[in-house]
């Protein structure tokens, strides 16, 4: 494709090890996360990132999961040739330069995109999986619409109205060792069980639960690392309601026990110190 060299669409649908650093040379990588959670690593920076959320990889900038495994979440993935001679997705390669030249301005990172992003890309990967050449012509056209609309959609866009939700998920990060209940986060904010699941699930890309657990294993990893705690002291501390649940939590969410993570850890620090050394 004009432009393109790659899009992909890609689930993941259980924690598994962390991703390799990959370097694209030549392209702007524009990675829109559908659904879930994931935590990229785009040069020498963490971003934790959400549904919604799109990811920047400048031309050979490195981009990996760091330190963190594959989360259970799902991605649209373009790779957009930065060759100003070649033509891009019907646009002769002059009038192709002004668009490369904004893509290459921007900074890799997380950027807050919206529903309308998401959409779209949906659209133009349906348009190019038919085998009607009109409707894969239609996928050419979205496409750019896209890459013509990301200007507006990450600079000038309209600030998010804040949900009720954002209450809870605030509360959430601000208290991830006290014990508390759905029930208990949606009259935090002011809804029903069922229609604060909805909401959370909508905004934020993964259920309740699914975060609750997540923040929780994130500081169990960090409290691993820092502390000399059993896993039963871990496991009691982030209120979990047995050992040997924590645990099968930690692996789902890393595909390590915590025995083997901190193994890990010791193994790194070692071999940084020996180079210190």
């Amino acid at each position: 494709m004009e432009g393109i060299q790659a899009f992909t669409y890609c689930r993941i649908d259980e924690a598994t090890r962390s991703a390799p650093s990959v370097i694209s040379e030549g392209c702007v990588g524009l990675r829109l996360i559908a659904k879930g959670i994931q935590v990229y690593k785009i040069d020498a920076t963490d971003y934790s990132c959400r549904g919604g959320d799109l990811v920047v990889i400048p031309p050979g900038v490195s981009c990996s999961t760091g330190s963190h495994p594959l989360y259970k979440h799902s991605y649209y993935h373009l790779s957009v040739s930065m060759n100003d001679e070649e033509p891009l997705l019907g646009l002769d390669g002059e009038n192709a330069r002004p668009l490369r030249a904004w893509l290459r301005s921007l900074q890799g990172g997380r950027y807050s995109s919206d529903g309308v992003l998401n959409d779209m890309m949906k659209d133009a990967l349906r348009y190019f999986s038919s085998a009607d050449s009109r409707e894969k012509q239609r996928g050419r056209g979205e496409l750019l619409r896209i890459l013509l609309s990301l200007e507006d959609i990450l600079e000038n866009g309209l600030p998010e109205q804040m949900p009720n939700v954002e209450i809870a998920y605030r509360y959430i990060n601000e208290n991830i060792t006290e014990e508390f209940s759905l029930s208990y986060l949606a009259k935090l904010s002011k809804c029903s069980v069922p229609y604060f699941k909805e909401q959370f699930a909508s905004h934020y890309g993964v259920t309740p639960l699914y975060y609750i657990l997540w923040r929780k294993i994130a500081h169990a990893k960090l409290m691993i690392v820092m502390e000399e705690r059993s896993v039963a002291e871990i496991a009691s501390t982030l209120n979990f309601a047995t050992p040997a649940y924590f645990s099968s939590v930690f692996k789902k969410y890393t595909s390590r026990t915590p025995s083997e993570y901190k193994r890990l850890v010791e193994r790194e620090l070692n071999k940084q110190r020996h180079v210190s050394d």
